[in-house]
């Protein structure tokens, strides 16, 4: 059985190959924006819960608010960025280009990571340390959008600071024909730096400063993961044949993987204070299960209809999805009905990470169908599935133990 030190190491461990999975998964076909971005917060908000229950803590509001904080950056773009960092800003693709400083490119690949990370983080926090006034918990939130709505407007009033190259002449449509995207990509991020930005200012207002330490370690580590990790799709230079922009993904989810697990070591793990479940939190929890998988196979789904031939609609495909969906009802519904029923005796720890490492296979076997046709990225997705469930099951054996645990 795994002592302390070593159950702390394996948490995060399984945080960082949860993190570069379900990033690297993310892009693939049917998994583009938020589709793929709930996946690895979802799998982060699980084993969080999993590993919070060996000492009876209920932490199903966590999966809620990671599944939601970390997805939602989804709406983030980052493509126009890897062309700045490659000394190219784009008026009309592939040919017509004029040259830019790449340190701008790394510069917006680190906001846009921070405000992707900042906001999940900032939602992670609700859940670890929610507001006892419910209306200042009300104001705490409407921080988000408020912040959001300001940083969309002071970046769409000041292109002439913000915007690369800005000119009126450059930037007319008939001239560059990309700047639309890329003008609407950069309002996204400075929107999320907006919302990031406002919420730690109410934080550190009203002296919440446990409630600080989760978005700063999110946007810092998320920032560092975007832009630190740049310099790897420099190798679609070379002649490494490889898919580097997969690899660049997977390196983001890994680091940011990495600052999850230092919020859990800093907020959860050590902690003697047993947090009983409220059926709220078991519901939640549930169906953000739920909805997410559900959603996930869609995209799968499609996937899979396409490679035996059939195109998206075909009653084969709905086949598919409502096998999808009666599978999930039976299984989250049992699920939830066993936790409530053990509302007072707290979580049951084999239970939590039994359904984490069946959910962890059925979305490894949805990687698979859509990466599939990359034969050397199969590989590398089989290796860290194969991992992270060894890992699983590791932590189940022994976290499980550390109360007596194990039903």
């Amino acid at each position: 059985m795994p002592n302390e030190k070593q159950n702390i190491f394996l948490a995060a461990a399984l945080l960082v190959l949860t993190g570069a999975f379900f990033w690297a998964m993310r892009g693939a076909n049917g998994y583009g924006g938020i589709s793929g971005a709930v996946l690895p917060g979802l799998m982060w908000g699980l084993i969080w819960h999993g590993l919070e229950s060996r000492s009876n803590r209920q932490t199903d509001w966590v999966i809620v608010a990671c599944a939601i904080g970390f997805g939602v950056g989804g709406f983030n773009g980052y493509g126009d960025f890897i062309s700045w960092i490659n000394g190219r800003f784009y008026l009309n693709y592939p040919n017509d280009y004029k040259q830019i400083e790449p340190m701008v490119g790394y510069a917006w690949l680190f906001a846009c990571g921070a405000g992707w990370g900042g906001v999940g983080g900032h939602i992670l926090a609700s859940a670890l340390y929610p507001e006892k006034n419910r209306a200042f918990g009300v104001m705490r939130f409407l921080c988000l959008p408020a912040g959001a709505v300001a940083g969309y407007h002071i970046f769409s009033n000041n292109l002439n600071v913000f915007a690369p190259l800005y000119s009126k002449e450059l930037y007319e449509p008939s001239i560059c024909k990309d700047c639309g995207s890329a003008l609407e990509i950069l309002k996204n991020v400075s929107g999320f730096i907006g919302a990031y930005t406002a919420a730690l200012i109410y934080d550190a207002a009203r002296g919440r400063w446990r409630s600080l330490l989760a978005p700063t370690i999110c946007a810092v580590g998320f920032g560092l993961a975007f832009a630190g990790s740049g310099p790897i799709q420099l190798l679609n230079k070379t002649a490494l044949e490889f898919d580097w922009w997969k690899v660049w993904e997977l390196t983001i989810g890994a680091v940011a993987g990495a600052s999850v697990a230092f919020v859990y070591l800093i907020n959860g793990s050590g902690s003697n204070k047993v947090v009983k479940a409220s059926i709220s939190g078991v519901i939640a929890g549930e169906l953000a299960v739920f909805v997410v998988f559900n959603w996930a196979f869609q995209g799968c789904a499609r996937t899979l209809a396409a490679n035996i031939g059939l195109v998206a609609g075909h009653p084969l495909h709905w086949l598919f999805s409502a096998i999808a969906l009666l599978v999930s009802t039976g299984f989250l519904t049992h699920d939830a009905a066993y936790t409530i029923k053990r509302l007072g005796q707290g979580a049951s720890c084999a239970s939590v990470w039994s359904k984490t490492i069946v959910l962890q296979i059925a979305f490894s076997i949805m990687a698979f169908i859509v990466i599939y046709p990359d034969k050397k990225m199969f590989t590398v997705f089989i290796l860290l599935s194969s991992a992270i469930l060894a890992v699983m099951c590791t932590v189940k054996y022994g976290c499980c133990r550390l109360n007596g645990n194990t039903r």
